[in-house]
């Protein structure tokens, strides 16, 4: 995204150049043509249907530009209509490129990935920007990565940068973006933003919304897709960052700011477990690792959200529809998010558990290059556990008939690929079912006793008058190399829970 924009307004900044001496030097078609082909150089031909100067307005109107990049025969850039007015004549010397209106409709962006860098550009001022319906194609090594279709955006841009060359001093940059939306990931995606705003100088940024939205759903997603990805479907409301430090990333790569604060985060992942997964993939690795390997290191004081809803489905190899867990009316705060230091992140974290007893967590990580550690705890309150049925009957085959958690508390730890600690759970009356995952109907039954589905005997309850005759679990699980770093947590936390409600030991 960041090198499409980048692009886009590189090529802006192409035309207006191109534009603003073809209306100071020149007046039809043959002149445009002559201006652009010496403001690209040699290595471009231009094409133009036709041209219509307004001098007193400053405006001009083109229609059918195309740009193609002679090397690879490659059209670079074509738009049916481009309009710009208000140029300011009094910069174009000195590549001061200023209008006040910039439009292009039907528009393709295909820009060799060599012109991808400093255009050389001493300021760039656009009060009032529309792109409409256009593609922007993003290549890598010359070959094509993706494509945004359906590009529409709606933003004014300011580029003014001090006159001297440190690049630790405060720049006048502020971007507005009214509108931007565009399919992207083999058109599986649409991506909306809404009121985005960066000021450098007051080192803040905004966005009242953002989308990402798989279209046509999850069965549509699944069968476009030939290996095991996941799905994301996620919306964000009242985002803003303070005290960011652009000289940070410019000079070190480090993404520094003080705060990032969400007002409402709703992020649903999906996965089909009917999909292979892709031959060349690799072992996912632990949190620490996957921050390591982003293209910038992170220093971040503080993340806030102040409600979140967050859902993970997954259909089974053999399932019909996506088992669900989801924690919703959650409240998130992360301190010390440093990937280049040894002080741990703290995250803490109440959430509802299926929308219906509230769970109380709180973790301490670190992400430096250095072994994975992680120690955490966490509560529940009272729970029936039949609402785990959503992700269970779907996922699992089992559907819970009865059982009420009272109390449920854990502590453990992680070093690296190994978890140990303590689960407290007192549960009671707990009975389940195994049944079919495609019509739910049940099969066997085991009210008292019970048993899972590959016939482990399950203990019915973990409840006494005296708390000292109560099982306490012990959590030990070694993470196997294909698990994901959530699944890996989760089986931690099983670990205890199967050592309070199963009769017999499964660690081995």
């Amino acid at each position: 995204m960041k090198k499409a924009l980048s692009g886009l307004v590189i090529s802006l900044a192409i035309i207006i150049a191109g534009v603003l001496l073809w209306l100071r030097f020149g007046v039809n078609e043959e002149h445009v043509q002559h201006i652009l082909s010496d403001t690209l150089g040699h290595g471009y031909e231009i094409k133009l249907e036709a041209a219509t100067a307004y001098p007193v307005s400053r405006a001009i109107s083109l229609t059918s530009l195309s740009i193609t990049d002679a090397e690879s025969g490659r059209e670079a850039f074509e738009a049916d209509t481009l309009s710009i007015s208000g140029f300011c004549f009094r910069t174009l010397f000195g590549n001061h490129l200023s209008a006040s209106t910039f439009k292009m409709d039907a528009f393709t962006l295909d820009w060799p990935d060599e012109t991808f860098g400093s255009p050389g550009i001493q300021s760039l001022s656009i009060d009032a920007l529309e792109a409409t319906n256009g593609t922007i194609i993003r290549r890598e090594d010359g070959e094509e990565t993706d494509r945004l279709n359906d590009f529409n955006l709606t933003a004014a841009l300011k580029y003014d940068p001090p006159s001297d060359d440190d690049t630790s001093a405060i720049r006048d940059h502020r971007v507005s973006i009214d509108s931007l939306g565009f399919k992207s990931f083999g058109d599986r995606y649409q991506v909306d933003l809404r009121e985005f705003e960066y000021l450098e100088q007051d080192s803040t940024l905004s966005v009242s919304s953002l989308e990402l939205t798989p279209i046509g759903g999850f069965d549509q997603f699944m069968n476009s897709i030939e290996y095991e990805t996941n799905m994301f479907d996620v919306e964000a409301t009242g985002i803003s960052a303070t005290a960011i430090d652009p000289s940070a990333l410019r000079q070190d790569g480090l993404v520094q700011l003080d705060q990032l604060k969400l007002g409402t985060f709703d992020i649903h992942v999906s996965q089909s477990l009917k999909l292979p997964k892709h031959p060349d993939e690799e072992d996912p690795e632990l949190l620490n690792a996957m921050i390591q390997n982003l293209p910038y290191a992170l220093n971040i004081g503080l993340i806030m959200i102040d409600s979140a809803d967050i859902r993970f489905s997954q259909l089974a190899e053999d399932g019909e529809r996506p088992g669900t867990i989801s924690f919703m009316n959650s409240s998130v705060h992360m301190e010390h998010i440093n990937s280049q230091s040894d002080e741990p992140v703290i995250f803490t974290a109440a959430t509802y558990l299926e929308n219906h007893a509230e769970l109380q967590t709180e973790l301490h990580f670190t992400l430096n290059e250095g072994p994975f550690h992680m120690n955490g705890n966490g509560s529940l309150d009272p729970f029936e556990l039949e609402e785990l049925n959503s992700i269970f009957m779907d996922l699992e085959g089992i559907e819970i008939k009865s059982g009420l958690a009272h109390e449920l508390e854990f502590e453990f730890e992680m070093v690296d690929d190994q978890s140990s600690g303590t689960m407290h759970l007192v549960y009671e009356d707990l009975s389940i079912e195994s049944i079919d995952k495609a019509d739910h109907e049940s099969r066997y039954q085991f009210p008292v006793v019970g048993y899972l589905a590959n016939d482990l005997p399950l203990r019915s309850e973990n409840l006494a008058e005296n708390p000292d005759d109560l099982r306490t679990g012990t959590i030990d699980h070694e993470r196997a190399s294909e698990d994901p770093f959530f699944r890996y947590l989760w089986h931690t936390l099983r670990s205890g829970i199967f050592d309070i409600a199963l009769r017999i030991d499964i660690s081995q």
